[in-house]
């Protein structure tokens, strides 16, 4: 049994407040559901590109085709998050987040009403928990934390439950982040999101948790197969780890290979070449890659 398996005694006041059935001198203990963060560790993601013709019904007639493009991935949270209803308790656990989405949005169209962040929540949760508006404090959010239960495919065989996301950034720093992970030379090594999102939390936990700690939080079910919340990017960080620099390009097996990898360059080859000729034109094929490579950084991250 988990941090929510209790909610059939629990009274729904509303649907970010919960009323608990033990009470303290002067009020129910209560759950709310205000922004909290959650971290992510990226374990898997790819770059997804379109182009089409639009067609959208009572709008202007094209003249020419459209793209666009979205980051899907994978990856394993450092909190529970437990999904439940008000009628059986717990319905599913996750710590994973299975083909979620990162799409571009105009500047201005991420934020909400209230552009909340996660203090705003600390006087609706913890012991100075009181009744979250009736919109909550994320209403106007455009991103979603989204709950899908198993289903049945068209052509045989079963869809698992999975916990997943639509998640979006500026139009700007979503070319930024589709730059970087398109044309980098090295492999990543890490790509960490930090996510806010709405969610219900115990009192004791909100209370008494330090922000290391891994904690339960819990997604609330109203119909059967769909549950959701409003999220968005709180901070993401990529990094390709740590780059030893060498004065000799004909050394051992270094950051100078993986370029020799690209140019299609042999471990023979580089090391045969002996002759002051040979090691000039490597060195000098060696540059225009490098060059090549800023200046397609460089016009991607000004466009």
């Amino acid at each position: 049994m988990g941090d929510f398996a209790g909610s059939p005694k629990w009274k729904l006041v509303n649907d970010y407040t919960i009323h608990e059935d033990q009470n303290l001198s002067d009020r129910p203990y209560m759950r709310t559901c205000v922004p909290k963060t959650m971290d992510v560790e990226i374990t898997a993601f790819e770059i997804i590109r379109f182009i089409e013709w639009p067609s959208n019904y009572g709008q202007a007639k094209p003249d020419a085709y459209a793209d666009s493009s979205y980051i899907k991935f994978s990856g394993e949270l450092h909190d529970k998050i437990i999904v439940f209803n008000m009628s059986d308790g717990e319905v599913a656990t996750f710590r994973t987040l299975t083909d979620a989405r990162i799409r571009p949005l105009p500047v201005g169209a991420i934020g909400g009403k209230n552009k909340a962040t996660v203090f705003d929540g600390i006087g609706h949760s913890g012991m100075s928990s009181h009744a979250v508006p009736d919109l909550g404090l994320m209403d106007g959010e455009p991103g979603a934390l989204s709950y899908l239960s198993d289903f049945e495919e068209p052509h045989g065989g079963k869809t698992p439950a999975s916990l997943t996301a639509s998640l979006f950034l500026d139009d700007d720093k979503f070319s930024r982040l589709l730059a970087a992970l398109s044309i980098n030379p090295r492999p990543l090594r890490t790509f960490k999101l930090c996510i806010l999102a709405e969610m219900f939390e115990s009192e004791m936990s909100a209370s008494l948790s330090e922000p290391w700690m891994s904690r339960d939080y819990g997604l609330l079910m109203k119909g059967t197969t769909i549950a959701s919340t409003r999220a968005r990017i709180e901070s993401l960080a990529l990094s390709t780890g740590v780059t030893a620099l060498s004065s000799d390009f004909d050394g051992e097996d270094g950051d100078a290979s993986v370029i020799d990898r690209v140019l299609g360059i042999e471990d023979g080859r580089r090391t045969e070449a002996g002759s002051d000729p040979d090691r000039t034109l490597l060195k000098y094929q060696r540059y225009i890659l490098i060059a090549l490579l800023v200046l397609i950084a460089v016009t991607a991250f000004s466009a």
